[in-house]
């Protein structure tokens, strides 16, 4: 934060996850917000905040935490953070991949000599396993070039064909036909409101019996009935999923009956420290640039 200190700017931090109420008094006197949590900035929540000039949101899925309509009536920009860097999350994606194909968690006690038995399964390679990725931005595209490394078939599906298929001489498939051809399916796309809920039933009605799901992007992108139906009948052994449904009784009724073949963590796969400081400056150069009035190759929204 010392280029805005530098510039003459008090900065106020608030740690913990602000009410609509209190987001809306926060923004009442400020001239600019840094989103880095999960908070909503509503309509309401920028109404009255006159001195406003900019919500610099520090990810990818600015569309699911700023109310764009309000912010375009009165004239915010909206920037993001495209160029982060992509290691943290394909990183952590591949620990996850690896953790759920092998079974880890449910090995963790074994006792010594093991006390093998012919009723349980061995895991398969991950050399031996195909997948899938819904997604092939930055992340995509570095988790790929990681899983072809190790040996494995990868194929992916996006909205658009991506340059990465071509480099990385992947298959491009439908969702329908990803989903029936991986052991492994990623989710990997950003938050908007035309990717919530894009893994529904109808995805997982052609995905194969014992397959793992893998969800580094948000928990609102895969429907949780449908998820839930789908551990359920065996369709998904273990789903591995970054970040939690807004519904807290739907994380507490899946966490009641799948928590063993749940791999649960809190969005934190891009918590490096490098990661984080890269969003960060992007985030904080946006700032003064929107301060100066200056131009800003990273504005969504704005002029």
């Amino acid at each position: 934060m010392r280029p805005l200190e530098e510039a003459g700017n008090s900065i106020v931090a608030r740690p913990k996850l602000l009410s609509p109420a209190e987001l809306k008094a926060e923004l009442r006197d400020a001239v600019a917000y840094l989103h880095g949590g999960e908070e909503y900035a509503s309509g309401d929540a920028l109404s009255t905040a006159e001195s406003l000039k900019i919500v610099a949101f520090m990810g990818i899925g600015y569309e699911s935490f700023v109310d764009v309509d309000a912010a375009k009536e009165r004239g915010l920009r909206v920037t993001w953070t495209p160029a982060r860097r992509p290691d943290a999350v394909a990183v952590f994606t591949l620990g996850q991949i690896i953790y759920a194909n092998l079974g880890i968690r449910n090995r963790l006690d074994e006792r010594y000599p093991p006390q093998w038995s012919a009723a349980v399964p061995m895991p398969s390679e991950l050399s031996a396993q195909r997948v899938g990725i819904v997604g092939l931005g930055s992340i995509g595209s570095r988790l790929a070039g990681l899983l072809l490394t190790i040996g494995c078939e990868v194929s992916y599906y996006s909205r658009t064909r991506k340059l990465a298929e071509t480099s990385l001489d992947l298959t491009y498939r439908t969702l329908p036909d990803l989903a029936a051809w991986s052991d492994i399916l990623v989710v990997l796309l950003p938050e908007t409101p035309s990717t919530v809920n894009i893994i529904d039933t109808s995805v997982f009605a052609r995905m194969k019996e014992g397959s793992i799901l893998i969800n580094t992007a948000r928990a609102a992108l895969v429907e949780p009935v449908a998820l839930g139906n789908a551990l359920r009948d065996g369709t998904i052994a273990v789903a591995a999923i970054d970040g939690h449904y807004r519904d807290e009784s739907v994380n507490a009724a899946l966490m009641r009956e799948f928590g063993p073949r749940l791999l649960w963590t809190a969005h934190v796969a891009a918590h490096t420290r490098q990661s984080m400081a890269a969003m960060v400056d992007q985030a904080v150069r946006s700032v003064l640039r929107a301060l100066d009035n200056a131009p800003d190759e990273n504005m969504a929204v704005g002029q």
